[in-house]
């Protein structure tokens, strides 16, 4: 459960008591596939979120340059 509200795997492990990361992966890789799609989201999001803010940067800099050559 913890590892699906995205906890860290490395935290999971250590509070379960298993003795390597890879023990809680094998033992939980069944709750992979929906930490895969949540990670898939997350990826699309910020990759999103990069490409506008990218956009308002160069808009706002062509701004700033069309402004200076007017004035």
């Amino acid at each position: 459960m913890l590892l699906r509200l995205g906890e860290n795997t490395k935290i999971v492990s250590e509070r379960l008591g298993h003795g390597s990361t890879e023990m809680t992966a094998d033992v939980y890789s069944h709750v992979t596939p929906d930490i895969q799609e949540n990670t898939a989201q997350k990826i699309e999001k910020a990759s999103l979120f990069e490409r506008c803010g990218q956009n308002v940067v160069m808009q706002v800099v062509s701004n700033t340059k069309t402004s200076l050559h007017q004035g």
